[in-house]
């Protein structure tokens, strides 16, 4: 059982956080064959699963929707739109994935009611280590893992881990296809006995063959048809590949048993190219027609996004009891060029004999395009007074600045917020040694329905 977790940017066990945490932890992740963020939040308790199109998804929290904004990955902001708009995470690299349910401005800035996502990413030992695991299911489905960790000389100050896998699976659904390798490298150096540099890197792809937007139509009075499951509306040509590049470090200091600072930065390249041709059209009745290939969408989005946290740690004794603090500050930015482009096509489509060559694979015409810029940068701290050995209160607040702006048509958008406070206060009472009882107010200001 998995009794810590760092969401908070501090390691503390579950009951010393006054709200709802559920650590996915990597053994529940091997047993229960989850590769995905999207397979690990949908058995998550607390958190609402849907997808919106193949390969992209929403997670809702207590109602609300977990927007770009709600991830990070070892407590780093900054991964914005890649994680569920394209291409969702493996998993393989991750230690665990803690899951936080209510309001999560404090550490984050621009969090939500809803809550937040933390991926620990795997860290390297000293001890070797090596795991190699193979899969295989229905519907041609191959996977294998390879994880490898040891220290690198002799006094074990350098250590590393290398993960990798590839997957190639088809669906229950005709002519859907994906193979997606991932590759993972991450290396600690311990620059003196307080000092240890972390650095790594990351990449994982996905090409996907057969990729539609849409589901199945309904009769035009709205009852369902009796199509079998594996009927599929796309085209042969239908294609959509995505790309991620990381790199990240973390340097970590400790000042003395108590006291410790980290800087942590993360910098990632993404990118997905689609060309889809889907099909609308409610189905009538009595003369079984009514869908049409409607059009051809193409899209090629780019996006780079950075990350940077830096925090200090430490506890201290007063009034007879121990005591902890946090203060820290972070910074994010995510830049993303957004370009598309239609051809319609308006051709029948019989979904009873559905023909996935219909039309011919139409040149693109000339781009349309948005570019996006997303700036968010604050200050926090966090305390937490022991009034009593059985009794504690952790307060805290951020100041948050906010800078958006979108282009498009030579039209520019922009929304700012600037010394935006988040405050947060929470009591925990313990019980006995089992049972903790907690409480904390909840107060949500969207602010230019950013902050």
């Amino acid at each position: 059982a998995t009794t810590g977790v760092s969401i908070n940017k501090t390691s503390q066990s579950l009951r010393e956080t006054p709200q709802s945490v559920t650590v996915m932890t990597r053994q529940l992740m091997n047993e229960q064959n989850l590769n995905g963020l999207d397979e690990v939040m949908a058995q998550t308790p607390g958190i609402t699963f849907s997808q919106r199109n193949f390969g992209s998804h929403v997670f809702s929290s207590r109602g609300f929707a977990l927007e770009d904004e709600s991830y990070t990955i070892d407590g780093v902001a900054g991964q914005g739109y890649s994680v569920t708009g394209w291409m969702t995470p493996d998993t393989e690299i991750y230690d665990r994935v803690e899951v936080l349910r209510g309001a999560a401005g404090l550490l984050i800035g621009a969090g939500n009611p809803g809550g937040a996502v933390n991926l620990v990413r795997k860290r390297p030992t000293a001890l070797p280590q090596f795991s190699i695991t193979t899969r295989a299911g229905s519907w041609d489905q191959y996977r294998v893992d390879l994880d490898g960790s040891s220290k690198l000389n002799d006094s074990g100050s350098v250590r590393g881990r290398f993960v990798t896998s590839y997957e190639d699976r088809g669906y229950f659904i005709d002519g859907l296809k994906k193979t997606a390798p991932l590759l993972y490298g991450i290396l600690e150096t311990d620059l003196s006995e307080d000092t240890t540099l972390t650095l790594g890197l990351r990449h994982q792809s996905a090409d996907t063959h057969g990729y539609s937007i849409f589901g199945l139509p309904r009769y035009s009075n709205g009852k369902a048809i009796d199509l079998p499951r594996s009927t599929s509306l796309a085209q042969d040509w239908n294609r959509h590949q995505t790309r991620t590049d990381e790199v990240f470090s973390e340097l970590e200091t400790r000042f003395d048993e108590n006291w410790s600072g980290t800087l942590s930065a993360t910098h990632s390249d993404g990118a997905f190219d689609q060309k889809v041709a889907y099909a609308q059209g409610a189905i009538d009745p009595a003369t079984q027609s009514g869908s049409r290939l409607v059009r051809t969408l193409f899209r090629s989005d780019t996006l780079q996004s950075d990350g940077f946290d830096s925090h200090l740690d430490g506890r201290f004794d007063a009034f007879g009891l121990t005591h902890q603090l946090t203060i820290g500050g972070n910074w994010s930015e995510q830049k993303r060029d957004s370009r598309y482009a239609t051809v319609n096509s308006n051709r029948p489509l019989d979904i009873f004999n559905p023909d996935h060559d219909a039309i011919a694979e139409p040149a693109r015409p000339a781009w349309r395009s948005t570019d996006y810029s997303d700036k968010r940068y604050g200050v926090y701290s966090n305390l937490r007074l022991s009034l009593t050995e059985s009794l504690s209160l952790v307060m805290g607040g951020r100041v948050s600045w906010y800078d958006y702006q979108s282009q498009s048509a030579g039209v520019t958008t922009r929304a700012q917020e600037e010394n935006q406070v988040t405050p947060f206060v929470g009591v925990i009472y313990d019980l006995n040694r089992d049972w903790s009882w907690y409480a904390q107010p909840h107060r949500y200001l969207p602010a230019a329905k950013r902050l």
